[in-house]
């Protein structure tokens, strides 16, 4: 009896090693499945973000995209607030920028004149020898073929344009050898005109740049050229 206990007793160790193996199986399963998901996850949270970045910056691109035509709208149109003019006795309208000025004594000229200025030092007096700075002009009768840089200018240049869809012309010099007198101007004194012929009427838009008036050349041109209108 006591042989038959000893014989059991040592069979025991072996069961325990049995159990430590499995055991250790298990544990390395475990440890390669956890491993798996947790590279899985980390994966898919890379994926997830990475698409979401893309997403934004698409979304970005768009958006930047889409606010460019606004920009460009705005832009499409400098004479939007600019001032409104009508004259009934010359038919024609126009609009001018709000930071110039008109003849103070406008009673005093002749219809269908419409005398302006960049400044209060520029614009001309109605009644005078001068129109200033800026005059435009309507009146009855074909004149469009009468040019006033026949004589007295020099680097004289001209060409075709069309306004409210009527064509004319656009000339331009500079003073040169003029003679003393009404309307004369100094050596180097720079003229811009438009003239145009339409409704029974000729219609002219002059400028004259003096060496103290401010350069306004450029609203000039905008202001014949974009809101010169002719009626009948």
């Amino acid at each position: 009896m006591a042989k038959d206990k000893g014989k059991k007793e040592k069979k025991k160790p072996k069961k325990q090693q049995g159990f430590t193996l499995v055991e250790g199986l298990l544990i390395l399963v475990i440890v390669g499945v956890l491993g798996f998901v947790g590279w899985y996850v980390w994966h898919a949270k890379n994926n997830t973000e990475k698409t979401l970045q893309d997403t934004v910056q698409s979304q970005g691109t768009v958006s930047k995209i889409a606010k460019k035509p606004s920009s460009t709208l705005q832009k499409t149109d400098p004479t939007a607030d600019w001032t409104a003019y009508s004259d009934k006795a010359g038919n024609f309208s126009l609009k001018y920028p709000k930071s110039w000025v008109t003849a103070t004594n406008p009673e005093l000229c002749s219809e269908g004149i419409l005398l302006l200025g960049a400044n209060t030092a520029s614009v001309g007096k109605c009644a005078s020898e001068g129109f200033g700075q800026i005059a435009v002009t309507s009146n009855e009768g074909d004149y469009s073929s009468d040019s006033n840089f026949s004589s007295g200018y020099v680097q004289v240049t001209k060409s075709s344009v069309t306004v409210d869809s009527v064509a004319g012309v656009k000339e331009s010099g500079i003073a040169s050898g003029q003679e003393a007198g009404l309307g004369s101007l100094d050596d180097g004194v720079k003229v811009v005109e438009y003239t145009f012929y339409t409704n029974g009427k000729t219609y002219k838009a002059t400028y004259t740049q003096e060496p103290s008036y401010p350069d306004a050349l450029s609203d000039f041109n905008l202001m014949v050229t974009q809101t010169l209108k002719f009626h009948s």
